[in-house]
């Protein structure tokens, strides 16, 4: 997400769809009791322990990989710089066997039906599409811990998160929190699905310290202009620390 420096950034980011062509004339499950959290399955079989290269400073190494199997969560690759959002959307719908309707190709779907702006896509923009599928549940939060996001890939379920990479306001990205990978010198690196990678199985990791640092998003925050909405929790450019979204199926994919 680029070109965030335009006012017209103060409103920060931010279907009837199918489940494995099957298409009900009711919502998965019963709607939860007012008030109460919605329980949100994920798809635990497909995370797997494996051995992955790791790029690291002292270079290729081995490491312990807890991950969801590349082949479940194939990527959708983004095609402009602002849609980022909408490309890990629809690898996460893809991820759950959903398929949006309106478009042949899923990232052309999900712009559709979720525009982005010129600086990308906001994080409710983002929930309020998925909670309109019916099939899907999501919940946005800033203030996040690796810890709890990590317990939310053991439960089988990919995180999307929103992070400033190169420390560049310009360069606001979405990423697919998928896995965990520790090296035999005990490093650990977050292991994400990346719009920006051609490589539709591929993952792209982190050292836990850059990952948190993007995650930071201290550039945008850091903005004379954030202040400036200080008084909309979820527009504010000062509340993207941090920022997730909890996702997960209302019934057992």
């Amino acid at each position: 997400m680029r070109h965030a420096w335009l006012m017209v950034a103060l409103v920060l980011a931010g279907c009837n769809l199918d489940w494995n062509g099957w298409r009900p004339e009711a919502p998965a499950s019963p709607s939860p009791a007012p008030g109460s959290p919605p329980h949100l399955y994920g798809r635990p079989l497909e995370l797997v322990r494996e051995t992955r290269t790791i790029a690291t400073a002292s270079g290729s190494m081995a490491a312990a990989a807890q991950v969801i199997r590349a082949s479940a969560i194939p990527g959708v690759a983004q095609v402009d710089a602002n849609d980022c959002g909408p490309a890990a959307i629809a690898t996460l719908l893809g991820f759950y066997g959903l398929k949006p309707e309106g478009d042949s190709d899923p990232l052309r779907a999900v712009k559709t039906a979720m525009p982005p702006q010129q600086w990308g896509t906001r994080i409710e923009e983002a929930r309020d599409y998925l909670n309109r599928t019916g099939y899907l549940h999501a919940e946005a939060y800033r203030d996040g811990e690796l810890s709890g996001v990590m317990d939310i890939v053991r439960d089988g379920r990919p995180v999307p998160v929103v992070v400033t990479l190169d420390g560049n306001l310009t360069r606001m990205h979405w990423l697919l929190v998928v896995g965990l990978a520790v090296t035999p010198t005990r490093e650990r690196y977050v292991l994400c699905k990346n719009p920006s990678d051609s490589d539709p199985l591929g993952f792209s990791a982190y050292s836990e310290s850059s990952f948190q640092a993007c995650w930071e998003n201290s550039p945008l925050r850091s903005q004379w202009w954030s202040s400036l909405m200080a008084g909309v929790t979820d527009t504010n450019a000062a509340s993207y620390r941090r920022p997730y979204l909890d996702v997960g199926a209302l019934a057992r994919p």
